[in-house]
């Protein structure tokens, strides 16, 4: 009796299961991918958020360690600083995508050491602002940081 119990319990499980693994691998047939990008360059890429704009694009925040001979900190250009010589750094990417993926800008934010974006928004006036942490090299030690980009990614 006990091993009819058994018997039955094994045959029910695999019936079970046959069910199961049919009905997933029917979902997977029907779902398409629209579209699949990647975005980066020689080094370390990483997004970390991302959210759907106004316009039906997306934009991902992140934090890029960029090529040490294509650098330039043109937002701290602007106010005299030189460009930062260091390998490693990651500095803050964010990246506008269109509907279907293509990239409609791109701007990247740092100093020295890790500066990561963690989240972004986008607000009702149709700019972002975008949160992570960076390095404060005076007093070495993270800070969190904020930044308020318009629809074109300049700093407002």
């Amino acid at each position: 009796m006990r091993k009819s119990v058994i018997i039955k319990l094994l045959l029910c499980l695999t019936l079970i299961s046959f069910l199961f693994v049919n009905y997933a691998f029917g979902e997977n047939k029907e779902n398409v991918i629209t579209w699949d990008k990647t975005f980066g360059g020689s080094s370390e890429d990483m997004g970390f958020s991302i959210i759907q704009t106004e316009d039906r694009g997306y934009v991902v925040a992140g934090y890029t360690i960029p090529d040490r001979e294509k650098r330039e900190d043109t937002w701290r250009a602007k106010l005299g600083y030189i460009e930062l010589t260091e390998d490693k750094r990651q500095d803050f990417w964010i990246i506008k995508i269109d509907k279907d993926g293509n990239i409609e800008w791109d701007e990247v934010f740092g100093e020295n050491g890790p500066d990561i974006a963690n989240s972004i928004i986008q607000t009702e006036d149709g700019s972002y602002v975008v949160t992570g942490f960076i390095w404060t090299i005076y007093a070495e030690k993270q800070d969190v940081w904020v930044i308020k980009l318009d629809e074109n990614g300049n700093l407002k």
